[in-house]
């Protein structure tokens, strides 16, 4: 059987470890989360493992840190590595309690990241000690896409009738020789790619008459349905 005084001890090494452990977490983490409002004026918060963005303007970031540190925040754009932000935070103290959106805390500091434009950037966070020495460094990538998709128009590789108008803002159909018409969308492009396509048939009431997936080729990056 386990002593008291060989208990406190096994405590005392256990709580060691555990803070020890604590300490680390915060030493390593940099970016928690992202919050911003997006395109459609809706607020967002994103975490960094996620890091698709459309904000509408500048966005936040929450970065962790340990007291009395800093921290020096820049972005660099990936298609040629130029910083295009950079601030040094204050150091950090027990008033700088962060609360994010998933409802956890920690010491850190919020920096606003003016507007920038589309593309992909990376994200360096150095953390550095009350000497301004740089203690360790991390990196984020984010992707920034405000634009939709881009293509061709609706196209009919195979006109299945007469009298078939199928160009415009208008299509007449004509006389169908068969019950379906096939669809065709080519050269799609987006900068962060999609999740589905799909066409949808609207009445003039603006109701929906039917709506149908597309099937995607990346090869040819067209959508057929």
């Amino acid at each position: 059987p386990m002593s008291f005084p060989q208990f406190l001890h096994h405590s005392a090494l256990a709580m060691t470890v555990s803070i020890a452990a604590s300490m680390l977490s915060i030493a390593n983490a940099r970016v928690y989360e992202y919050k911003f409002t997006d395109i459609h004026g809706a607020q967002k918060s994103v975490s960094e493992s996620a890091p698709y963005l459309n904000p509408h303007g500048s966005f936040n970031v929450l970065l962790i840190g340990g007291l009395d540190q800093q921290i020096r925040i820049s972005v660099f754009r990936d298609t040629d590595t130029n910083a295009v932000f950079s601030t040094t935070t204050g150091i950090i103290t027990v008033d700088d309690r962060i609360a994010s959106s998933s409802g956890n805390y920690f010491y850190g500091k919020t920096v606003t990241i003016p507007p920038i434009s589309d593309g992909r950037y990376t994200i360096k966070s150095d953390i550095l000690d009350s000497k301004s020495s740089v203690v360790s460094t991390t990196s984020h990538l984010v992707v920034i896409d405000t634009v939709g998709p881009t293509s061709d128009n609706f196209s009919v590789p195979w006109i299945p009738g007469y009298n078939m108008v199928v160009t415009g803002q208008r299509w007449e159909l004509g006389q169908g020789q068969e019950a379906a018409i096939n669809l065709a969308i080519k050269n799609i492009n987006d900068l962060s790619g999609f999740d589905k396509a799909i066409v949808q048939i609207i009445k003039p009431d603006g109701s929906t008459q039917s709506s149908y997936a597309m099937t995607y080729d990346e090869g040819s990056k067209a959508a057929t349905a």
